[in-house]
């Protein structure tokens, strides 16, 4: 392992518990979903888990549903409150933790769902 990819393994070693269970944004550009994260694991290579779409009003709907998250190290980047694989702008996943993100995206997906508007389409998309 390199040290950015040392540093990136030590960095979730010590924080990786707290999204065991956890509420997210799941953004993909499209989809963008209200997730649940389960199965939080870690090796040499990289970080899985799996992914559940909630299927809140107003957001899309994922094809698969669990799906496995998985990325290396390489790929991978994370703080207390996101996951992220910057380095792969052509299929980037973020996962957003935070309250502060999850409560509004939830309300505005209802409101526009409530008020028929398609912003967020519920056909299945990726992943």
């Amino acid at each position: 392992m390199s040290s950015t990819n040392d540093w990136r393994h030590k960095k979730f070693s010590a924080i990786y518990q707290s999204f065991e269970g956890a509420e997210a944004i799941y953004v993909e550009r499209p989809p963008i979903a209200h997730v649940r994260v389960t199965q939080v694991s870690f090796d040499d290579w990289g970080v899985k888990a799996s992914i559940t779409d909630l299927l809140s009003p107003g957001m899309h709907r994922l094809r698969r549903n669990p799906f496995q998250f998985a990325f290396a190290w390489m790929v991978f980047a994370c703080g207390d409150n996101y996951w992220d694989t910057p380095n792969i702008p052509a299929c980037r996943s973020q996962l957003f933790f935070h309250p502060i993100v999850i409560r509004p995206a939830l309300e505005l997906a209802a409101e526009a769902n409530r008020n028929g508007v398609k912003f967020l389409t519920d056909n299945a998309t990726r992943p």
